[in-house]
C-alpha cells in the first residue's frame, strides 16, 4: 500500500488503537541492487514477467547487527521466494568491485542503493511493516539522489483468510511496488552507466 507520510501516521495510529504490537525496534535498511548490462532484472519486473529475479546486498547500519547479506528474490508462477546468505565484508567488496556471475542474469554489477527506515509490527497472524524516508542513489554517481514521495505499508501473511482481519485497509489501493524499479526511474540511472 502506498501512502503519503501523513496517511502513514493516521494508519499507524489506527492500528495502534487496535492493539497492534511492535515486533522489533525500527531500523535503517540499506540495499545495493545488482543488475546486468541490459537491466533485465529491472525490465522483467516492470513488465511483470515471471520468472524474474532481483539480486542485492543488504545491511542494517546503525544497529548492532553488522552482518551483510547476499539476497536473491525470485518471483515465479509458484510464488515469491527469498534466499539470503550471510557474507563477510571481503566477499561483499569483491562482488561490488567485479560483479557476480548469476546463472539466470549473467554478470550483474551494482546499480543502485536504496536506504529507508522500517518499522515492524504484528497484528493477529499478520506482519505489517512501514517503510519511510526512502532514498535512492546511483551506485556509481552518489550525487544522483532521489527521495521517494510515498511511504510503503506491506502486509505479509501465511493464509489469505488472515487478511480479513485488516479488511478496513481495503479503502487503500494496493499496487505492485519495487524499490529497485522506483529507484532506477527516480534517480535517472541509465543503461549506459553500467
Amino acid at each position: 500500500i502506498l501512502v503519503s507520510p501523513s496517511e502513514s501516521k493516521i494508519l499507524k495510529s489506527l492500528l495502534i488503537s487496535l492493539d497492534i504490537k511492535y515486533l522489533y525496534a525500527p531500523r535503517i535498511i540499506h540495499s545495493i541492487y545488482l543488475d546486468n548490462k541490459n537491466f533485465d532484472s529491472f525490465y522483467l519486473s516492470e513488465e511483470g514477467v515471471v520468472p524474474r529475479k532481483k539480486i542485492r546486498i543488504r545491511s542494517y547500519p546503525k544497529t548492532t547487527n553488522k552482518n551483510l547479506f547476499f539476497e536473491q528474490k525470485q518471483t515465479s508462477n509458484d510464488g515469491r521466494f527469498k534466499q539470503s546468505e550471510q557474507i563477510d565484508s571481503n566477499k561483499a567488496k569483491k562482488i561490488l568491485k567485479i560483479g557476480y556471475q548469476d546463472k539466470d542474469l549473467g554478470l550483474v554489477k551494482p546499480i543502485i542503493e536504496v536506504r529507508y527506515l522500517r518499522q515492524y509490527f504484528s497484528f493477529r497472524n499478520l506482519r505489517i511493516t512501514f517503510d519511510q524516508n526512502i532514498k535512492y542513489m546511483s551506485y556509481k554517481k552518489i550525487y544522483m539522489f532521489a527521495p521517494e514521495l510515498f511511504n510503503v505499508v506491506e502486509i505479509k501473511y501465511e493464509k489469505i483468510k488472515d487478511l480479513h482481519d485488516v479488511s478496513f485497509l481495503d479503502t487503500y489501493p494496493r499496487e505492485r511496488f519495487s524499490k529497485y524499479c522506483r529507484g532506477i526511474i527516480n534517480s535517472k540511472v541509465h543503461i549506459n552507466e553500467f
